[in-house]
C-alpha cells in the first residue's frame, strides 16, 4: 500500500474517487457521519497526500466526494448531500 492512515483522520472511512489531472493524482474521500465533510487530497507521487479542500468544499454535508472529472482546465467535483442534495462544484485545485 503507498497510503494506509486514512489521510491522518480518523472519521474518513475510504478514497471514493480518484483521478490524475495535470501530473497530480487526486482522491475523494467519504465520512460517514454529518460532523465533517469529504475532502480532496492531492499527490505528486502517490505516496505523500495534501488535503486540497475544506472539508465538504462548500458545504459541511457534502459527505462523499464521488465524482472528479477534469473539464476544459477545471475539475469538477460531484457530492453525495444527504441534507440539500448533490452538488457539482467547478474547483480550481492544484
Amino acid at each position: 500500500p503507498v497510503m494506509t492512515n486514512n489521510f491522518g483522520k480518523t472519521c474518513y472511512q475510504t478514497v471514493t474517487s480518484m483521478k490524475p489531472y495535470m501530473g497530480r493524482l487526486y482522491a475523494g474521500t467519504y465520512t460517514f457521519t454529518n460532523s465533517k465533510g469529504g475532502i480532496i487530497y492531492s499527490s505528486l507521487d502517490g505516496v505523500t497526500w495534501n488535503q486540497k479542500s475544506n472539508p465538504g468544499i462548500t458545504d459541511i454535508n457534502n459527505s462523499q466526494i464521488i465524482g472528479i472529472e477534469p473539464y476544459k482546465g477545471s475539475l469538477y467535483i460531484n457530492t453525495t448531500n444527504y441534507n440539500t442534495g448533490t452538488q457539482v462544484i467547478k474547483g480550481n485545485v492544484q
